[in-house]
């Protein structure tokens, strides 16, 4: 079995992801779209064998013939950090709660007080974590659900994968109880770790549980709605796929009431709305001042400042006369 080499220190590893992230990231952007070319690859990283060898042999890339693809525990911290990931991992939770579990059994038996510390700093993180992981589940559970039902173009799968899910949310909801029932049972431990960053944890634990739960019951209702509106367009592309067979058959008259159907309807909410311009008559404004204030309003209402002319005062009789004599001078 071949041994593969590690790295040593966090700053080997960053500087190695930081080198060739123009290839990382040209890779987990098309992670689902084309195995990756060993030679597509060598370009990325300059033409420099050795440097794209030393992140196989890192465990960072897995290498499968001509073809190249990025490690799964890497993939999955990248999909992770990014919140771009689809899987939602149960089982992480349950192996918090067993881990839990373990640890507090060590710190009720341990003797030694630097290390009963220690077991009830891991006690206090694994808290932080149950809790984390079970609100991250829960966004990943939405994101997945509404992709499923919008994004899936097969009705089967699309119904298949919203049930899974609908499991899924059930499977959250049992880890929550089981985790709070552990730290009800457990009042021993938390006695004995008396601890104010315990009990904000426990505080804060508790209260993403909560958040959890009103969550989960928005999305079990979201799904039955999502999966009721896949039976109804199913049901109707059935029956629009009889239809089609009948019109192909020419039965369609004689073995459905269709045409009796589209009688009985009226066709008018068809049509485009046909909008008729109205003019007053200008009796009508001028004798009328509720009118003239309802057309202001209107206008007031669109923006237009100008709504009348105005009219224009009249000459005077000495001026006219002065004018015209002026003109013929």
């Amino acid at each position: 079995m071949e041994i593969l080499s590690h790295f040593r220190t966090i700053e080997e590893l960053t500087k190695t992801l930081s080198r060739e992230q123009g290839l990382l990231s040209e890779m987990f952007e098309k992670r689902k779209l084309m195995k990756f070319p060993v030679g597509v690859a060598l370009e990325l990283v300059g033409g420099n064998e050795v440097r794209l060898r030393r992140l196989v042999d890192y465990g960072v890339l897995v290498e499968t013939g001509n073809t190249i693809e990025i490690e799964s525990d890497y993939l999955n911290f990248f999909e992770e950090v990014l919140n771009v990931n689809e899987e939602i991992s149960v089982l992480s939770v349950q192996e918090c709660i067993n881990t839990l579990k373990e640890y507090i059994g060590y710190f009720l038996q341990e003797t030694n007080a630097n290390r009963k510390a220690g077991y009830q700093d891991s006690v206090r993180q694994l808290l932080k974590k149950t809790g984390f992981r079970t609100l991250k589940n829960v966004v990943d559970l939405k994101r997945n659900m509404d992709n499923a039902y919008k994004q899936e173009p097969n009705y089967i799968i699309k119904k298949k994968k919203l049930q899974n899910l609908d499991e899924k949310s059930h499977s959250i909801r049992s880890m929550i109880r089981e985790c709070e029932k552990l730290m009800d049972n457990e009042q021993a431990f938390f006695l004995m770790a008396n601890d104010p960053h315990m009990a904000k944890t426990c505080s804060d634990v508790k209260h993403d549980f909560m958040e959890t739960y009103h969550a989960l019951m928005e999305i079990d209702r979201q799904i039955i709605v999502y999966i009721n509106q896949i039976e109804q367009q199913n049901q109707l592309y059935k029956k629009i796929r009889k239809l089609k067979y009948l019109q192909d058959q020419l039965l369609i008259k004689t073995d459905t009431n269709l045409l009796q159907v589209l009688e009985e309807n009226n066709p008018l909410w068809m049509e485009s709305r046909q909008y008729s311009k109205i003019r007053l008559s200008l009796e009508m404004l001028r004798e009328n001042d509720h009118i003239v204030a309802v057309l202001r309003r209107i206008a007031e209402r669109n923006g237009l400042k100008k709504t009348a002319r105005t009219e224009a005062e009249p000459l005077r009789r000495g001026t006219g006369e002065h004018d015209s004599n002026s003109q013929r001078r």
